[in-house]
């Protein structure tokens, strides 16, 4: 289904399409998988009489493409020329998830399910939950994890 805008006419196929190729999502599912909606959801968006703005821009903040490429196509992102999409979540996620993982590896601690070495600081393992939250992101959005 297509909408004509003042511009340019708007083709959902098409955006629906970069939309995967924003996030290396291989099919449907793989991209309702990394919007974390449902795979009928992506293939109502084909189909709208209008453009899915709302989950482009979601698509937007987390891969970096600009909602121009991603409504029309136009100067595909130097991201997609060759090198692969990162996810660029907020800052806050990262460090929510460092917070939480830094909390969880105290109280596992704490029940004996293993050790932490006492010279071992919170900070130490705040940082490598960040390192391990991004490199689930990478692999996640390089369709290298799946549920």
């Amino acid at each position: 289904m297509t909408i004509l805008t003042m511009k340019h006419q708007l083709d959902n196929c098409a955006i629906v399409s970069r939309m995967q190729q924003a996030c290396n999502a291989r099919s449907d599912a793989q991209l309702a998988r990394f919007l974390q909606e449902t795979s009928s959801a992506v293939s109502t968006w084909r189909k709208a009489k209008s453009p899915p703005f709302s989950a482009c821009y979601t698509v937007s903040v987390l891969t970096g493409c600009n909602m121009e490429w991603l409504l029309h196509g136009d100067k595909p992102p130097r991201s997609l020329l060759g090198k692969s999409v990162r996810a660029n979540l907020p800052s806050i996620y990262v460090e929510r998830f460092a917070s939480l993982f830094s909390e969880y590896v105290e109280i596992a601690s704490r029940l004996r399910l293993f050790s932490v070495n006492h010279e071992t600081s919170t900070k130490d393992i705040e940082r490598f939950g960040r390192n391990l939250f991004e490199e689930f992101v990478t692999s996640s959005t390089n369709g290298e994890f799946s549920k």
